[in-house]
């Protein structure tokens, strides 16, 4: 019972700072050439934290399917990043990093499925 307990509490935690972490993303006015990165980012977080909510009714089913659309639209948001680089002249090596994560998102994500 303990530990149930204390396991509801940290997801109950982790749902409050969620809701913190959305409020003030969505009171942020990003730069014109950030503004999709910045939509998804906010996105991944909304999802995360329905995910968060699933898993406190008990919906490990819904839970586990917020969670695979947080990390699909993080990669999103990861691919307007590699966007913003190839657009602002990133140095390859930057735009290989980026590729390296996105490709190991999608590894993630197809596994998931």
């Amino acid at each position: 019972k303990g530990e149930r307990e204390i396991g509801q509490r940290i997801i109950e935690q982790t749902g409050s700072k969620l809701m913190l972490l959305i409020d003030r993303m969505k009171a942020l006015i990003p730069p014109k050439d950030l503004e999709g990165y910045h939509e998804k980012i906010l996105e991944t977080h909304e999802h995360r934290k329905k995910a968060n909510d699933a898993f406190l009714e008990g919906d490990s089913d819904v839970a586990s399917r917020y969670s695979l659309m947080s990390m699909t639209v993080e990669a999103e948001g990861i691919e307007e990043l590699r966007r913003v680089y190839l657009e602002k002249g990133a140095p390859q090596e930057g735009i290989d990093a980026l590729d390296n994560v996105i490709a190991d998102y999608m590894s993630q994500i197809n596994e998931a499925r």
